[in-house]
């Protein structure tokens, strides 16, 4: 009796024999693939290309697309999605997906088909009856040049002369990409068990650890890049474009609260500390001047970040001047007075982007968008990165602007309406917070030892100690901190 033995390949075995395959190259050329990231384990996120077929209305265009091999591929197709613009019957002519119920491959999925077919069998569609003629969309024009950006470094003797200089150029470039720099995050939030997470299960939580934070903490850098519809930046006359970068000297990294890992990687990456206190700005005198620059209380311009909750945490803390208010509807609401109607959080959108994930820096490599200028983590270089991100996200996933304004005015981490909001309002126990006592109890007892170096200090370090639950030693040890300013 003869019997038939199958054998079962790993997903990542099949994945890097596809890889291979790839790399070695496929048939004339006119079909090819590889993987977008390098460092990805998981072997997830792909980008093929398709150079038209003659005798048809796709000859000689080239055709970029996105695979995404999710966890249960193959035993499940990848999504595929075009990159490039294109006129299919298959593919969606707003997002460039094809649809599995219009392409019989993915529609009869196999385990044994591959990329290499989907891609091959989608050239093959090209050249059907059915899509040989079709009216094709005009090429994709191409990202906008950035030749020679320069970063203008904002100080305290030239604050107002650029100030100055965004309010004369604001109304010509209205989208305004931002990011900031701060000294990292010591109050964190713990689960039930007691055990850290990331991220606050709920937006209420969420937003009491920022508050927390913001409230706390002080403001390192601001990073602004301003842009006209297309992307383009201002010249102000020249052969460069520009991009703005502040540099704020209310942080002491000698004697304020801070992450000590968080500001080392800032000074890996550049900063001056020292010289930020020594010639950066004054918040109170930036807020001032920013009140009339046109980019705040402006109808007509679009903000741009990227998982922005603390970057507008310490804006509007900074332009108000006051700690944040209590509750998240209220500061939804100074975001919403402050910086218009028109805010895109590039972290929320990347939701709806099949095979976007993490970091701006990992999202960026996804899309194929290069740092132009600068290192991650300096304000001025994050600021254009995420405005790029922005646009090719923009590009690639969304298609007509009625249709992507929906996506505005949501901050991820902070994803609800005000209704919810008012319903969850009253403050959570103390408990939920747990902060980096050690770093921030230490430098308030070094500052108030040397402004009065009395016995009651040692009493109330010894009270501080002998608080066992970690949310009443929180509340003395701020205190502490308040009787310093």
């Amino acid at each position: 009796m003869i019997s038939s033995i199958f054998f079962y390949v790993p997903r990542n075995f099949r994945l890097l024999e596809e890889l291979e395959r790839g790399e070695k190259g496929i048939g004339d050329g006119t079909v090819s693939y590889g993987m977008d990231d390098g460092d990805d384990i998981y072997m997830r996120s792909w980008t093929g290309t398709i150079i038209g077929p003659h005798n048809t209305v796709h000859e000689g265009r080239i055709y970029q697309l996105k695979l995404f091999c999710d966890k249960d591929y193959p035993e499940k197709p990848p999504s595929v999605r075009f990159h490039s613009r294109v006129n299919m019957t298959c593919v969606n002519h707003e997002t460039g997906v094809v649809e599995p119920k219009k392409f019989g491959l993915l529609a009869n999925w196999q385990r044994e088909y591959t990329m290499e077919d989907i891609l091959t069998q989608l050239k093959k569609e090209m050249a059907a009856p059915h899509n040989r003629k079709l009216v094709q969309p005009p090429e994709d024009k191409p990202p906008p040049s950035r030749r020679s950006v320069v970063i203008r470094s904002v100080w305290s003797d030239n604050l107002e002369s650029e100030f100055e200089l965004i309010r004369s150029i604001i109304d010509g470039f209205p989208i305004i990409s931002m990011d900031t720099e701060f000294p990292g995050v010591v109050v964190k939030p713990v689960g039930a068990d007691g055990a850290g997470y990331p991220r606050p299960g709920d937006s209420m939580a969420h937003y009491m650890s920022l508050k927390a934070n913001v409230d706390l903490l002080k403001l390192i850098q601001i990073g602004l890049t301003l842009s006209d519809g297309s992307g383009n930046l201002p010249d102000l006359g020249t052969h460069n474009q520009y991009i703005w970068e502040f540099n704020f000297k209310d942080f002491d990294v000698a004697n304020d609260a801070h992450a000590h890992d968080s500001v080392e990687l800032l000074r890996r990456q550049g900063i001056d500390f020292e010289k930020n206190r020594q010639f950066g700005i004054d918040s109170r005198r930036f807020a001032e001047l920013m009140m009339s620059s046109g980019l705040v209380l402006n109808d007509d311009v679009t903000w741009v970040t990227f998982h922005c909750t603390y970057d507008f945490g310490y804006l509007v803390k900074c332009l108000t001047g006051q700690l944040l208010p209590n509750q998240l509807t209220d500061f939804l609401s100074l975001v919403r007075m402050f910086f218009g109607d028109k805010v895109y959080d590039v972290k929320h959108l990347m939701r709806f982007c099949a095979g976007l994930y993490g970091g701006l820096d990992r999202a960026s490599n996804a899309l194929g968008v290069e740092r132009v200028i600068g290192k991650s983590h300096q304000a001025g270089s994050d600021s254009l990165l995420t405005l790029d991100a922005w646009m090719e996200v923009k590009k690639r996933y969304f298609g007509k602007v009625e249709s992507f304004e929906k996506y505005a005015n949501v901050l991820y981490g902070l994803e609800v309406d005000s209704k919810e909001c008012e319903s969850n309002s009253a403050m959570p126990e103390c408990q939920n917070l747990l902060v980096s006592l050690d770093e921030i109890v230490l430098c308030t007892l070094e500052r108030l030892e040397e402004e009065f170096r009395g016995e009651w200090l040692q009493n109330l370090a010894l009270e501080v100690d002998h608080f066992p639950r970690s949310h009443d030693r929180l509340i003395v040890a701020l205190q502490m901190w308040f009787l310093l300013f």
